[in-house]
């Protein structure tokens, strides 16, 4: 059921690495295991708790930036693959 699936891969932690470790095993493990479609670009979001505003919005631009590219990234993905061939 999530053959040929796109997904993208962030993450985020209160530390300072925002969960950048993790991100190498649960990429393999979606594209390897699942057979998903992983989108290369990533972002690791550090010290999440302090990272977005009483609206629930991320207050830093350049992260509000990323992540809006990689959802624009992980659209282009799935219109690619539900793309009739030809």
């Amino acid at each position: 059921a999530t053959t040929g699936k796109p997904v993208a891969v962030l993450s985020s932690s209160p530390g300072p690495l925002g969960g950048l470790r993790s991100m190498a095993l649960v990429r393999q493990y979606l594209g390897g295991t699942f057979q998903m479609l992983v989108l290369p670009q990533q972002y690791a979001l550090s010290r999440a708790h302090e990272a977005f505003d009483d609206a629930g919005a991320l207050k830093d631009e350049r992260a509000r930036h990323s992540v809006e590219g990689i959802a624009q990234g992980l659209v282009r993905l799935a219109r690619q693959a539900t793309a009739p061939l030809g």
